[in-house]
Parts: C-alpha cells; sequence; structure tokens
C-alpha cells in the first residue's frame, strides 16, 4: 500500500517529488511558489522496478541526474532529469551489493552524491547482523549511469543516515544499533 517515505525539491524550487516506499512509485508535481499548491506534473510518476521501495533521492549537482535507492531491493535507479517538466525517466537500475554477497536481513537507507558530481554513496544496513553494513560507493557517469566502485565498511552498526561534509572530503555516519 502507499507508505510515502521522504520529499525533495529540484534546485530551481519549480517541482516536487515524494518517493513512495508502499508503490514504487516517485511521485512528481509542480510548485507553484506563490502559494505553495502542488499541481500533478506530467506524467505523474516515475517508477523503480516492482520490490525495490524506494527510500531517498539524490540529484546530481548539476541537476541533470537524480538517484533513487530501493530499500527493500537493494538496488539504485538512476534517472534522467528535464529541468524544465520536472520529469523523470529511468536510465539504469543497479544493485547496491555484489551478486555473491546475500542481501537476506538487509535493506538500503540513505543516498548522497558528492559534490563534484563524479561519485555516489548509498548506506547498506545488516539488521540481521551478519557484519554487511556498508557504504556502496558508485562512479557517475556523465551519461548518468553508475558503475560499481566499492562497499567500503560503514564502521557501525546498522548505518541509518550519513551525510558528506560540504567539502566532499568526509562522509559522517551515524550508525542506528550502536550509538556511534
Amino acid at each position: 500500500k502507499p507508505h510515502l517515505h521522504s520529499t525533495y525539491l529540484d534546485a530551481d524550487n519549480h517541482h516536487f517529488y515524494a518517493c513512495d516506499l508502499g508503490t514504487d512509485s516517485i511521485w512528481q508535481f509542480i510548485l507553484n511558489p506563490t502559494t505553495g499548491a502542488l499541481t500533478p506534473a506530467d506524467p505523474p510518476s516515475a517508477k523503480v522496478p516492482p520490490g525495490s521501495g524506494p527510500r531517498h533521492l539524490a540529484f546530481s549537482p548539476d541537476g541533470r541526474f537524480a538517484c533513487v535507492n530501493g530499500e527493500m531491493g537493494m538496488n539504485v535507479t538512476a534517472f534522467a532529469h528535464d529541468s524544465k517538466t520536472g520529469a523523470l525517466t529511468a536510465i539504469q537500475t543497479v544493485p547496491v551489493m555484489p551478486p555473491d554477497v546475500s542481501t537476506d536481513g538487509m535493506g538500503s537507507a540513505e543516498i548522497f552524491c558528492h559534490p563534484n558530481g563524479k561519485w555516489l554513496y548509498v548506506s547498506n544496513r545488516d539488521v540481521a547482523g551478519r557484519g554487511r553494513d556498508s557504504i556502496t560507493v558508485f562512479a557517475l557517469g556523465a551519461d548518468g549511469k553508475l558503475t560499481w566502485v566499492q562497499n567500503a565498511p560503514a564502521g557501525v552498526k546498522v548505518p541509518r543516515g550519513f551525510n558528506l561534509d560540504p567539502t566532499g572530503q568526509w562522509i559522517i555516519v551515524g550508525g542506528q544499533s550502536d550509538n556511534k
């Protein structure tokens, strides 16, 4: 069933996006900056693969691309972003873990694009406690396609949230299960 998880504005504050974990949709709206009213865009939503469970969205610094992590599908879908219409068009969906790693008992939590636009980071929570807590690093190509680089240990248990400092030099990770 529908389960809104997070909302975002594009850099121009003209388009509003809502990640709906339950319908595998990113709902797209046009924002009236004077009244604050939202009008469904055309198309009204972008889709991720069934069962992905879109959780969070990250725009590339230039606004040309948006990436959405699938909490339940343990994946990331890259979209082309049309700044005029606000439409998101799927380019690619990739797993956040290598194929030889079981994702049972896991879920992705957060996603951020590096300030230089070349890297994308996704946190992976191992609620089963098997030591698979990590930050996946992808290279973000000029065409919006993602290339897996590594799964770095998160350094905390169940990395629920993280962020990059404004320079892009540091990642700060919060552990849900160890108070770090």
